[in-house]
C-alpha cells in the first residue's frame, strides 16, 4: 500500500470505476464532472480522478482508455488501483512456469477479454508499456483519509 500523499491537496476527488473500455461514456463522464481537456489531460480546477479498477475488456476503446487514464495519472491528475481485469489481462500475457500462463486460454475468459486481446495483440510496444503500468498500480490507496481499493477493504490483505 502507498503511503498518504500529501501533495495532493484538492477539494475532493471523483471516484471512477468499472470503464471497461468505453471510451465515450468516460468523456461525458469526465465533462460532467467539470474535467476539460487541457494540453492532451484531463483536467479540472478543484478536484482530481480516483479510478478504482476495471478500465479494460469489453468495450470497443480499451485503448482509447488507457491513453487517456494513463495521461492523466502521469500527470497528477488522478491515481488508479488494480482491478480484477487489469489483473486478469496481466495474466493472461504472464507465464506460468508450466509453459502455460498465469490465467488459462480458456473460452470463457476470452469472450469478455476480446476488445483488450485484440488491442493488445496489435499492439504488442504499447501491450508491454501498459503491462507494466498494471504491475505498478497498488491495489489498494490512502489519500487524505479516504480509502479506495476495487472491490473490498481487507485490512490484512491491504497490509
Amino acid at each position: 500500500m502507498e503511503k498518504k500523499e500529501k501533495h495532493m491537496k484538492v477539494k475532493g476527488y471523483d471516484v471512477i470505476g468499472d470503464v471497461h473500455g468505453k471510451l465515450d461514456a468516460l468523456k461525458e463522464l469526465l465533462g460532467r464532472l467539470g474535467y476539460r481537456l487541457e494540453g492532451g489531460v484531463w483536467r479540472n480546477p478543484e478536484r482530481k480522478a480516483v479510478f478504482i479498477g476495471d478500465l479494460v475488456d469489453r468495450g470497443p476503446g480499451v485503448a482509447g482508455v488507457l491513453a487517456l487514464v494513463k495521461a492523466m495519472v502521469d500527470a497528477g491528475e488522478a491515481r488508479v488501483v488494480m482491478g480484477n481485469h487489469e489483473y486478469g489481462l496481466l495474466s493472461w500475457y504472464c507465464p506460468d512456469g508450466k509453459g502455460g500462463f498465469r490465467r488459462k486460454h480458456k473460452e470463457r475468459y476470452r469472450s469478455f477479454m476480446q476488445a483488450s486481446l485484440d488491442y493488445f495483440d496489435a499492439s504488442p510496444d504499447e501491450r508491454e508499456i501498459y503491462l507494466d503500468w498494471f504491475r505498478s498500480m497498488p491495489l489498494a490507496l490512502e489519500i487524505d483519509g479516504g480509502r479506495f481499493v476495487h472491490a473490498y477493504w481487507d485490512a490484512r490483505s491491504v497490509a
